[in-house]
């Protein structure tokens, strides 16, 4: 197996607000709180070990981030076998941002999420 290239996947909700509108008051019901990620890797495989989610932030250092999810509490991690009949294995994430780690990011004017993994390639 060979290490490909790291993926970068994120979900944003963005706005057009104005800085004097981006209180809580008004952006919370706009704040994104859980979704589900389906990427199907194809001719990879995917180490879960590799896997990490966040809250959405303005790059892409999930290691330190201070919205940085934890596996199990946060999110968890299933692959499906063979998806819908294409011999293909699709990976899916559950995740949910705790409350401590909604935020509405107002110099971006979004909210959202992020997740990167590293796929290994297999040279048979």
């Amino acid at each position: 197996m060979h290490k490909a290239s790291t993926v970068y996947i994120e979900g944003t909700n963005s706005g057009s607000l104005p800085t004097s509108l981006q209180g809580p008051e008004y952006t919370k019901k706009y704040t994104l709180k859980k979704g589900t990620i389906y990427d199907l890797p194809a001719g990879t495989f995917v180490e879960e070990d590799s896997i990490k989610v966040s809250g959405w932030l303005g790059g892409w250092d999930l290691d330190n981030s201070s919205t940085k999810l934890t596996k199990n509490d946060d999110y968890t991690v299933r692959f499906v076998d063979n998806w819908e009949g294409s011999k293909q294995t699709m990976m899916i994430i559950d995740f949910t941002i705790p409350d401590t780690l909604q935020t509405w990011h107002s110099f971006h004017n979004r909210s959202g999420w992020k997740a990167t993994y590293t796929p290994l390639e297999s040279f048979t």
